[in-house]
C-alpha cells in the first residue's frame, strides 16, 4: 500500500497537524521528505516529495507563495508541510484556493515539533516500503522465471503475472496477442486490445488513451534490442502502480527468455527438416527405412499423402542489395517473421503439417486431412493478411502442387508447385496463388524432361518469327496469340489488341510470309498454340 499524507497524519508526531488546502490530494504518494527554506525552491523539487518549510524565504510574498504550490503541483510532489506563526500567521486565500484547485495539499504542522521529529518516522516508514517492494520484486522475479525453468510458455506466463496482479492480462508478439488470462469477466477485453496503441514504448509506461480507464499499463518484451512484443496489464489499480510496473519488467524479461528459447529450438528444427528435404529431393539416400525413422523424430509420417504449398518473399532481393550488413538484418529478420507467422497461423487453424525452410523459401508439406479442414484460398488469404499487418512492406506469393503418395511424392509435389510458381508469375502476375492443377495443358510439357527438345520445337514452329520481332521491333508473337486465342474471331482479336482490323490483316500477312503457314488455317492452330505454351516455360 502507498504511504500517502492520510496515513503519516495518523503518526503521533503530527497530532495536531491541520490540513489548510488541497485536501482532495491526500492520497498523493510519498516516496522522500525534505526540509527546504531557499528562495528557489521549485529547482529542488521532484515527483512524491513532502517538503517541509517555514516559507521564510517567501514570507511577504504572496505571488511566490502561489507559485511555489504551482510548482509543487507540476513536480508532482505529495505536499507541502508548513510551520505557521513565526513568519507566516496564515496563507493568503489566493495561495489556499490554487492548492484546492490543483488538489496540492498544504498541511499546518504544530511549530512546536522539531523537524527531526517528524522526518525520521517518515523516513523509517519510506525505507520499510522501498524494503518490502524489493523483496516482493524478487519474489515475483523468482515466480515468473520458475514458470519458463518448468517449461512453461507464454500462456503459463500470463496466467502467472494475472495471479499475481489480479488483473487481465496479455502477451503480444508483434502487434499479434498469442496469450491471454483473466479476461473471462471482462467482456470488452480484446476491444481494448484492439485499441492500444503501443508501437514506440521503449520502457514500461502507463498507456493514457481515450476509452481506457482504468489505465492500462505495458512494458516492451526487448531481445537483442529489439522490441518484439509486449506485455500488457488491464484495468488496473493505480495506487499498486509501482509494483505492477516491476512485475510486468519481470514478466517481460521472462517472456524475452521465452522467446530467445523459441527461436533457438526453431533453428534446430528449421535445419534438421531443411537436412532431411535436402535428401528427399536429391534421392542421396541409401534405404527409405532409416530415412523414416529419421524424419519421424521431427513429426514427420513419410508413408501418408502430402500436397506441397510453396511459399516465396517476391521482394527479398531487395534487402540484400542494401547496404550489406543492414540489408543482411533485415532479410533474416523478414524471413525469422514470416517464419513466425506461418507456423502460428498453421497452428490457428489445426492442420496436419510440416513446415521447411529452404534459404529464402517456405515449403509447407500438408497432410490429407488439412484438404477436408480448410481450402488453400483461405490459408493463403490469413497468411497475407498477417504478413500485411506485420510486414506491409514485403510481397508474398504462394504455389501448390497435387496430393502424392510417399517419399517419392514430396520431390514430386515440390517440384510441380516450384514449375506453378514460375509459370504463375509469367501468366498471372496479379495472383497470389497459382495451383499446378490448374496448369492445363502445361502440366503435359511440363513433363518433357528435356529442355532442348522443346527449345528445338519452339524455333521450327516460331522461331522465325521471334527473331522478326526482335530485328524490327514487331509485335507478330503477340499478335498471333491473341488472334489464336480469339478462335480467329478477327474483330474481337483487334479489339483486345487495340488495333485496326486492317492493322491485324497486315500483321497476319506477315506472319504467313515469315513462317510459310497460314495463321488463319485452324489446320495449323495446334502447332502455333503449343509454340507459345512453351515459349510461357523457355523464356
Amino acid at each position: 500500500m502507498a504511504l500517502n499524507l492520510h496515513k503519516i497524519l495518523e503518526m503521533d508526531c503530527l497530532q495536531g497537524a491541520k490540513v489548510l488546502a488541497g485536501g482532495k490530494g491526500l492520497d498523493r504518494e510519498i516516496k522522500y521528505i525534505d526540509v527546504l527554506e531557499v528562495p528557489d525552491i521549485k529547482n529542488w523539487l521532484k515527483g512524491g516529495i513532502f517538503l517541509l518549510t517555514t516559507a521564510y524565504a517567501i514570507k511577504n510574498d504572496p505571488t511566490a507563495q502561489a507559485d511555489l504550490i504551482q510548482s509543487l503541483h507540476e513536480a508532482g510532489a505529495a505536499g507541502l508541510g508548513i510551520k505557521l506563526g513565526r513568519f507566516i500567521k496564515t496563507l493568503p486565500p489566493e495561495v489556499t484556493a490554487l492548492a484546492d484547485e490543483l488538489k496540492v495539499p498544504v498541511i499546518a504542522i504544530p511549530k512546536e515539533v522539531p523537524y527531526i521529529d517528524i522526518m525520521m518516522p517518515i523516513f523509517n516508514l519510506i525505507l520499510d516500503k522501498k524494503e518490502n517492494l524489493l523483496q516482493r520484486s524478487e519474489q515475483i522475479h523468482q515466480e515468473l522465471t520458475g514458470v519458463v525453468l518448468k517449461g512453461g510458455g507464454f500462456g503459463e506466463i500470463a496466467s502467472s503475472l494475472h495471479t499475481i496482479t489480479g488483473f487481465p492480462v496479455s502477451i503480444m508478439v508483434g502487434e499479434t496477442p498469442i496469450a491471454f488470462a483473466g479476461g473471462e469477466g471482462f467482456p470488452d477485453l480484446e476491444d481494448t486490445i484492439s485499441r492500444v496503441k503501443i508501437k514506440g514504448i521503449k520502457n514500461p509506461s502507463r498507456l493514457e488513451k481515450e476509452g481506457l480507464h482504468p489505465p492500462c499499463l505495458a512494458a516492451p518484451i526487448i531481445v537483442d534490442r529489439e522490441t518484439l512484443g509486449h506485455v500488457l496489464l488491464f484495468f488496473c489499480e493505480e495506487k499498486q502502480e509501482q509494483l505492477f510496473f516491476l512485475a510486468l519488467e519481470h514478466a517481460a524479461t521472462v517472456a524475452a527468455l521465452e522467446i530467445m528459447k523459441e527461436r533457438a529450438i526453431t533453428e534446430t528444427q528449421v535445419k534438421l527438416q531443411g537436412d532431411i528435404f535436402e535428401v528427399l529431393l536429391t534421392g542421396s539416400y541409401q534405404s527409405e527405412n532409416p530415412l523414416r525413422r529419421r524424419a519421424a523424430y521431427l513429426g514427420w509420417n513419410l508413408d501418408q499423402d502430402y500436397q506441397v504449398l510453396l511459399l516465396e518473399i517476391d521482394n527479398i532481393e531487395d534487402y540484400y542489395l542494401a547496404p550489406p550488413e543492414q540489408g543482411r538484418i533485415k532479410a533474416q529478420e523478414i524471413v525469422r517473421d514470416i517464419h513466425s507467422i506461418v507456423s502460428r497461423t498453421l497452428d490457428y487453424f489445426n492442420l496436419d503439417y510440416n513446415l521447411v525452410r529452404r534459404s529464402d523459401s517456405f515449403i509447407i508439406l500438408l497432410g490429407k486431412k488439412t484438404n477436408n479442414q480448410i481450402s488453400l484460398e483461405k490459408l493463403t488469404e490469413k497468411l497475407l493478411l498477417q504478413a500485411e499487418k506485420r510486414l506491409p512492406e514485403v510481397s508474398l506469393s504462394f504455389a501448390t502442387g497435387r496430393f502424392h503418395p510417399g517419399i517419392a511424392g514430396i520431390k514430386k509435389g515440390f517440384f510441380e508447385a516450384r514449375e506453378a510458381l514460375k509459370l504463375g508469375r509469367k501468366l498471372q502476375p496479379r495472383e497470389k496463388l497459382h495451383n499446378f492443377a490448374d496448369l492445363g495443358i502445361y502440366k503435359l510439357l511440363l513433363q518433357v524432361g528435356d529442355l532442348a527438345e522443346l527449345k528445338s520445337f519452339f524455333q521450327e514452329e516460331l522461331g522465325r518469327l521471334m527473331e522478326y520481332d526482335k530485328k524490327h521491333n514487331s509485335e507478330l508473337i503477340k499478335t498471333l496469340e491473341v488472334f489464336l486465342q480469339s478462335q480467329g474471331n478477327k474483330q474481337q482479336a483487334a479489339r483486345e489488341l487495340h488495333i485496326h482490323r486492317n492493322t491485324l490483316n497486315y500483321r497476319l500477312q506477315r506472319i504467313e510470309e515469315v513462317l510459310g503457314v497460314n495463321p488463319e488455317d485452324s489446320n495449323n492452330w495446334l502447332e502455333c498454340l503449343l509454340g507459345l505454351k512453351i515459349s510461357r516455360i523457355l523464356f
